[in-house]
């Protein structure tokens, strides 16, 4: 039975990284070069004088060269099918869309895995870029009911701040396994690679990358690191606390938004996001 030929739909492709596992194909990969081709047209002139019995012809030969210069190009899709067949030889690679504790443990960093996963940004993500829109709006309801908090205002002005803290060339996106949502990975795209806006990627797909960090247990992965910034959000949660007499932690902030997820987690660096 004939091998059906696979097209998908690509949502994130890092064409870089994928020149490098590439390269490392013992039949090597196609680069773009610049060659030329020529061509030659020619036509005969001739004339001719019968002298007699013995009949005398001449003529010459008229050529025309032409040089046609083109470019040899393989493009990053066509890539990624070489790459992604090169890896089911000689046996097709497993795609991971269930996960146990056994399995887990056996994970090598290093390792390609193709997962069928779930895929979401952080809460923080989401928040910091509706905070701005939603402090506006809480800003014009003061003005008609001084009861709302101004403590959530204060502290979404300082969410808002923080889209210029957080880097936008990297996005961050966690990933869950569709037969077992407890078992996650982290990821930071970068954002050329995307194919689609970001808000397109959320759902399950298909992910193909080289697992990089597994966190023991005990432990967490950060999806966004906010530096110096995160405390000053959290004083600001905790005084809100404590105006509602609530007991004053902030220690459940950094999971509630999922500036932190807990084990069982990996850090994976993704080559490609397909549907």
């Amino acid at each position: 039975m004939p091998k059906k030929r696979v097209f998908r739909q690509f949502l994130y492709l890092d064409a870089d990284l994928l020149r490098t596992f590439l390269d490392q194909l013992p039949q090597g990969t196609t680069r773009a070069v610049r060659t030329e081709r020529q061509s030659q047209r020619g036509s005969s002139l001739g004339g001719g004088a019968e002298l007699g019995p013995v009949g005398l012809r001449a003529g010459r030969d008229k050529g025309l060269r032409e040089t046609t210069e083109y470019e040899v190009r393989s493009s990053s899709f066509a890539d990624f099918q070489a790459f992604r067949q090169a890896l089911d030889s000689p046996e097709p690679m497993e795609r991971l869309d269930a996960m146990n504790e056994e399995a887990w443990g056996q994970l090598q960093v290093g390792e390609i895995l193709e997962l069928a996963a779930v895929l979401r940004q952080p809460r923080i993500s989401i928040v910091i870029q509706a905070g701005g829109r939603v402090r506006s709006i809480l800003e014009m309801a003061q003005a008609f009911d001084p009861a709302i908090d101004p403590a959530t205002v204060e502290m979404l002005t300082k969410l808002e701040a923080l889209n210029g803290v957080v880097s936008t060339s990297s996005l961050p996106v966690i990933m869950s396994i569709v037969g077992s949502r407890r078992f996650q990975f982290t990821t930071e795209l970068i954002d050329g690679a995307l194919q689609v806006p970001i808000t397109e990627l959320a759902g399950e797909a298909t992910v193909l990358g080289t697992l990089q960090k597994k966190i023991p247990k005990g432990q967490s992965a950060t999806t966004v690191d906010l530096g110096q910034t995160l405390p000053q959000v959290l004083e600001n949660r905790e005084t809100r606390r404590r105006s509602k007499q609530a007991a004053p932690s902030n220690s459940d902030f950094p999971r509630e938004m999922e500036l932190e997820i807990p084990y069982p987690v990996a850090v994976m660096k993704t080559l490609a996001i397909y549907r």
